[in-house]
């Protein structure tokens, strides 16, 4: 059997790049074959597996429901599918930062010559103690 077919927006009915399309078993098990659309939303599946009667294509994008059918299902979508767009929150995220003082660090791991010591800090911005 071999599917061809569309990925679209429900809302905007845009083309979905780089949606994972995957063939998984009645629990869900994905079984290892499946493929992306393109950057047209387009994607084709010709695999055997496909003529099983436990197995479903399902369809994931990040910001998308999942959805999930039957490869004869795919009559009734007319070669298109249209995925539902959700809206996630995440919780606040608290970054914090540690500032280490430069005498913290051992002088032994950066004994350079001055030379190189000067050319280290014009490029990588390292500031070194001279004394």
């Amino acid at each position: 059997m071999k599917i061809v077919a569309n990925v679209l927006d429900k809302e905007t009915g845009d083309p979905i790049q780089f949606a994972s399309v995957s063939l998984v078993d009645s629990k869900g098990k994905n079984l290892g074959f499946g493929t992306m659309t393109d950057k047209f939303g387009a994607f084709t599946l010709n695999n055997s597996i496909l003529d099983r009667e436990d197995v479903f294509v399902e369809i994931t994008a990040v910001g998308y429901a999942k959805q999930s059918f039957t490869p004869e299902e795919f009559s009734a979508y007319d070669d298109t599918v249209r995925l539902d767009p959700t809206a996630k929150e995440m919780e606040n995220v608290v970054i914090t930062y540690t500032k280490k003082k430069v005498d913290q660090i051992k002088k032994s791991n950066y004994a350079l010559p001055i030379g190189l010591a000067s050319a280290a800090v014009i490029t990588f911005g390292i500031y070194f103690y001279i004394r």
